[in-house]
């Protein structure tokens, strides 16, 4: 799947709530008092479905009820469809959308806290979970995460109790079936290291003027270099990953006060009002005044659920 291929569906879709982005950060699961994670039950339109470009400590697993969700983790790209899962390791850079934007998605999201697995495990940073592939616990975990969705939808009498036992079998999967040694392959597509601090670079400096160069000098790369690993590892090309960013970050102050297109334009990195405009167009298939419109119509709608939900 293509970078454009896969980002159509952010093009043709728009931010409802003003609080979801493009941007690529570390997330903070905000887990549940009585179990080591967070379980959430997904019911919404394709165009709700879609996340950021994002990490985060905690393990995830994605089940399709019904529907299709198409990610790409840590380079890697997967479909589900109903009775599907994909899994997500600890700190793997991720990203999801729904390819049909208009159909109700039903899925549900499974996060487990990687600090409680440590207690059994001191050493699990040596290790990387292999479930993706691994066709000898497929089956099981798969078993294991409908019990979470009856569970979710009949909210049996101590649930939580439930599934709890269901989190600690997973564990125990985890660890006896599933731990490869941690093998870093410095500056090749294995390694996100590199990717993880050109984001920070960018999420930090996106404001102001930043070339190739200067993004190669800060993590000690080849410009040439640094652009081939950074789409290897993300699948996005750096120049449009920082668009993204830029945009997102100009369409959240356009909405949310009374500045103009061009001041948000300026003040969020772009060099003229043409190129934010280009940039929108190409991105959500709009120029920021008929997005700023279309959000506005929207952010009356009730939502169940965003990335804010589980990510404080």
């Amino acid at each position: 799947m293509s970078d454009d291929s896969f980002f159509l569906y952010y093009r043709e879709s728009f931010v409802a709530t003003g609080e979801m982005d493009l941007e690529c950060k570390l997330e903070i699961v905000e887990q549940d008092l009585n179990i080591p994670g967070r379980i959430l039950l997904q019911d919404k339109p394709g165009w709700r479905c879609r996340s950021s470009l994002h990490w985060h400590s905690e393990l995830e697993f994605v089940y399709m009820i019904h529907g299709c969700m198409e990610a790409r983790v840590n380079g890697q790209e997967y479909r589900i469809h109903d009775g599907e899962f994909y899994f997500v390791d600890h700190e793997e850079i991720h990203i999801n959308a729904a390819p049909d934007k208009t159909a109700v998605q039903k899925y549900l999201v499974v996060l487990l806290s990687y600090e409680e697995l440590k207690k059994y495990c001191e050493n699990l940073e040596q290790y990387v979970i292999h479930v993706n592939g691994n066709e000898k616990v497929r089956g099981e975990i798969d078993g294991l995460l409908k019990q979470l969705v009856q569970y979710e939808e009949s909210e049996p009498p101590y649930s939580q109790v439930l599934v709890n036992q269901v989190i600690l079998q997973l564990y125990y999967i985890f660890l006896t079936k599933c731990l490869e040694p941690r093998v870093y392959f410095p500056r090749e597509k294995g390694d996100v290291r590199y990717a993880k601090q050109i984001i920070r670079y960018i999420q930090t400096h996106f404001r102001e003027k930043i070339t190739m160069n200067m993004l190669a000098d800060e993590v000690g790369l080849s410009p040439h270099y640094m652009s081939k690993y950074f789409k290897a590892v993300t699948n996005m090309n750096l120049s449009k990953y920082l668009g993204r960013v830029r945009v997102e970050n100009a369409n959240r102050e356009l909405v949310s006060g009374d500045r103009t297109v061009t001041e948000v334009a300026l003040d969020n990195g772009f060099a003229n009002v043409k190129s934010y405009i280009n940039t929108c167009k190409h991105v959500y298939g709009m120029t920021p005044a008929e997005y700023k419109k279309k959000q506005g119509k929207q952010s009356s709608i009730a939502e169940t659920y965003s990335d804010d939900d589980y990510f404080q």
